[in-house]
């Protein structure tokens, strides 16, 4: 309310705590869903070697990297891929035409090879490649899908979508949401949470997936109507590029429950989550060179 000198008293607040969610249906089968994020791909050709691990594993070729029948590479459904798949070269020293061309041709090798990686897994299973921060998309959230025409090879595949940021999809009569972990790390950048999964269970909470956004994060404006407010609470909610591997089952006020998970940039990590869709349960597969592990 208004006070007598002027001044807006604010005397509580109440989060939405999650908004609804669709009941959870069983399965009799284990769909796995996998989640990939910051390739960071620079120069043609640059496949290395945890991404040809990745790749046979996607394959059916690397067997028991994670325990038990549910988790056999033969059920996975999906793959997304959540932003940051090409690389952000540094800020030029100089604008010199020959060290701009560098860069563009740099930056077109890395696409190429984002689409021989892409073209290659969409024989096997379906991809949904979001953009991310540093991709050649737009930079305003909602960030729409990557042109077709930059992906040749993998676009004559029907199982290979470019798709926007944030994303919300069914899958497995799941609920999924997603973003390529902008709004996870400028919540991070301008408060007190420090984790990133307590910063994505932070937005679940408050039920809008980009609280920072126009302020700190630019966003389209809209008039009518906020794309960005959580109207129907997921069964999965997931950031890219985000540090570390880390995941939870939330609970909200209601009785809902989602599936938390923060996924590492694979250039650096070397890793994915990997979701079943039967279970709710999460775990990481690493491809550092050396030795694979599973990891709940």
């Amino acid at each position: 309310y208004e006070e007598s000198d002027g001044r807006f008293f604010v005397e509580d607040y109440i989060f939405y705590q999650g908004a609804p969610q669709k009941e959870l249906q069983p399965l009799q089968t284990s769909p796995l869903l996998v989640l990939i994020s910051g390739l960071n791909e620079s120069a043609a050709n640059d496949f290395t070697t945890p991404l040809e691990l990745l790749q046979q594993w996607v394959f059916g070729n690397l067997e028991g990297l994670l325990d038990g029948h549910d988790w056999e590479a033969a059920s996975i459904v999906r793959i997304v891929i959540a932003g940051n798949s090409v690389k952000a070269s540094p800020k030029p020293k100089n604008h010199h035409s020959s060290k701009v061309t560098t860069e563009t041709d740099a930056l077109l090798g890395a696409v190429k090879t984002v689409d021989s990686l892409i073209h290659n897994l969409a024989q096997s299973v379906p991809i949904d490649l979001m953009p991310g921060e540093f991709d050649p998309a737009n930079h305003m959230l909602p960030q729409q899908p990557m042109h077709h025409c930059l992906f040749p090879r993998s676009k004559a595949f029907a199982s290979f979508r470019g798709v926007p940021n944030p994303y919300a999809f069914d899958l497995a009569d799941r609920y999924v949401v997603g973003t390529s972990g902008q709004n996870v790390l400028d919540v991070m950048r301008y408060s007190k949470i420090e984790s990133p999964l307590e910063a994505l269970k932070a937005t679940l909470r408050w039920g809008h997936l980009i609280p920072t956004a126009p302020d700190t994060l630019p966003c389209y404006p809209y008039y009518e109507k906020d794309p960005f407010i959580i109207g129907e609470c997921p069964h999965v909610y997931f950031a890219g590029n985000v540090g570390e591997f880390s995941t939870e089952m939330w609970t909200g006020a209601g009785g809902q429950r989602t599936r938390l998970v923060c996924v590492p940039s694979f250039a650096d990590i070397q890793s994915v989550a990997v979701v079943n869709l039967r279970t709710m349960e999460c775990r990481k597969v690493s491809f550092k060179v050396g030795g694979f592990e599973g990891e709940e």
